[in-house]
């Protein structure tokens, strides 16, 4: 199958991008502009389907034998999942706690970033390995039950054979409850990711958010945000961080995002003035910068890493932080993972949906709330502003002020300690 669902998903995308871009520009040549660089992140990648035309064929024949013989015992699943290192990291919460429902089972994943799933499942009891999404088609027939899992999981029901279930109680019932949930959700699904806004507002009314609204769906209880990634141990990059206290700063976004404006909206611009303000109030206190391309170089920071680390050197990093710093991204995800908490900062997106309890989330003074209101919001104000205002009109001060607090009553013997246990484990 050289065309998948989801690829004709993102022809469609294409179009409805151009058409939006032009709707709201009037111009011809940003409009093309953009759907190019949209093309360039969605489209050209997705040719890998006709690339990986005899390897799926090999994958298929790989997995049917071993899939027919474990199946007899345990429940084998596939499962394709889309999404950033943030999405990844949800994602693995929600099939940890799935297998830890149905009992013994046997997982592979299917995605466009084969390494980085190797690495966020590789501690989840059951994961067997990791293909490229282009091989899941018609691969999802070889197992018990297979589905995708974005911002929500939906069965796949075009390889869906009811009798394979009913073999396994649990999944069984696991399997049923998304079933029916999926009605209420339908027009998301067929329009993903243009309507995630509004399945967050559903997420929030369901007293839920990012983090378990998987869950939810499922009818699965929620273990917890924790998750046992491999890191390094953040004294291979020098400084004796682990002799002192430190805070990571990022201030990028997924490269996978079109933005052809200065910086993504959801990007906060004053994390200078932060920085600033912090070391005037703890002297004592180090800033290390993390991220890659699309981040922001800050001159204030003590440690300037962008480009210069592996996510396993990021999480270590992080794991032995005091504090993350951070917009809302994945790497907020990776830092609850670790137990590090962070103070985000919020604009286009929700912190009711996004937000974890033990974060500092800040919200926007002004405005806010617009991630999927069109296709370009996060490349320019959606109301037409110069800027982001929600982003740009936000005080440092406010940050400043709500670290301190944190710093405050988390004492520092205490967060010295912690800081220095969590760079012992991480070294091994």
């Amino acid at each position: 199958m050289l065309m998948s669902d989801i690829n004709r998903a993102r022809l469609r995308r294409i179009l409805l991008t151009f058409s939006e871009v032009h709707a709201e520009t009037g111009s011809l040549s940003k409009s093309l502009r953009h759907t190019v660089r949209f093309m360039g992140k969605k489209l050209i990648p997705s040719m890998r389907y006709v690339g990986f035309a005899v390897t799926r064929s090999l994958v298929n024949r790989r997995l049917r034998g071993p899939n027919t013989k474990l199946s007899s015992s345990v429940p084998v699943i596939g499962l394709r999942i889309l999404g950033g290192i943030g999405d990844y990291i949800v994602i693995a919460r929600f099939v940890r706690d799935l297998c830890e429902y149905i009992g013994p089972t046997v997982f592979d994943i299917y995605s466009n970033k084969p390494n980085l799933v190797r690495w966020i499942f590789a501690s989840v009891p059951g994961f067997r390995t990791s293909y490229d999404e282009a091989v899941f088609d018609p691969a999802g027939s070889l197992y018990t039950v297979a589905a995708q899992i974005s911002q929500f999981v939906a069965i796949d029901e075009g390889s869906f054979r009811q009798a394979r279930v009913d073999a396994h109680p649990r999944l069984q019932q696991v399997v049923a409850a998304i079933r029916r949930f999926r009605p209420q959700i339908e027009p998301i699904i067929v329009q993903q990711p243009r309507l995630d806004s509004f399945l967050a507002q559903k997420a929030i009314f369901a007293n839920r958010g990012r983090r378990d609204y998987l869950h939810f769906i499922a009818g699965l209880p929620y273990g917890g945000d924790g998750l046992a990634l491999e890191r390094t141990d953040p004294r291979t990059v020098g400084h004796a961080l682990h002799r002192r206290l430190y805070i990571t700063v990022h201030n990028g976004y997924d490269s996978d995002m079109v933005v052809s404006g200065e910086r993504a909206t959801k990007c906060y611009p004053h994390f200078a003035e932060v920085i600033n303000g912090l070391r005037q109030l703890r002297g004592d206190i180090l800033f290390v910068q993390v991220g890659i391309q699309t981040s922001d170089r800050l001159p204030e920071v003590d440690l300037q890493l962008i480009d210069q680390t592996s996510l396993r050197e990021v999480a270590g990093l992080i794991g032995g932080a005091i504090l993350h710093l951070d917009n809302e991204g994945g790497l907020v995800h990776l830092a609850s993972s670790l137990g590090t908490p962070s103070c985000v900062v919020f604009g286009p997106t929700s912190s009711r949906y996004f937000g974890y309890p033990d974060n500092i989330n800040i919200d926007p003074s002004f405005c806010g709330g617009c991630w999927w209101v069109n296709e370009t919001w996060m490349n320019h104000c959606p109301r037409s502003f110069a800027t982001a205002r929600c982003m740009t009109e936000q005080p440092p001060s406010v940050i400043v002020q709500a670290v301190a607090r944190f710093l405050l009553a988390t004492p520092e013997r205490s967060i010295a300690a912690e800081a220095l246990d969590e760079t012992t484990r991480a070294g091994g």
